[in-house]
């Protein structure tokens, strides 16, 4: 897809330089404007940054950022997406969204993020 929108590229380099820098506000803020452009990394680091980094995934609505992924949905996201859809008072689609998440995915590269779905299903 993102290959059919131009050379915005960079836009995601931005967004790791500052990362890098440790500036997550405007790191988030250039994951945020890739992903609209139609890059779905830049989707996927503005999750794990709202999520782990800026602690804000549950405050705001976020729920459209997940719409902008690629499919399958990796596991920290679809992980994310449960713990937004808790906070709004969704437990059914938490606990779908985690057993998702609990069983997708590469063991080798998502066991933290399968593990902890596991876990908050009680399993």
């Amino acid at each position: 897809k993102a290959a059919l929108i131009g050379s915005w590229g960079s836009i995601l380099r931005e967004g790791f330089d500052a990362f890098l820098d440790r500036d997550f506000e405007a790191s988030t803020s250039k994951y945020l404007e890739a992903a609209l452009l139609g890059y779905s990394r830049g989707a996927e680091n503005a999750i794990w940054l709202l999520r782990d980094r800026l602690g804000r995934i549950a405050q705001v609505p976020h729920e459209w950022l997940f719409d902008l992924l690629d499919a399958p949905m990796p596991s920290l996201q679809r992980l994310a997406l449960g713990d937004l859809y808790l906070a709004s008072g969704r437990e059914a689609d938490a606990a779908r969204a985690w057993a998702k998440a609990s069983v997708d995915g590469d063991w080798a590269t998502q066991r933290v993020y399968r593990a902890q779905a596991s876990f908050n299903l009680g399993a």
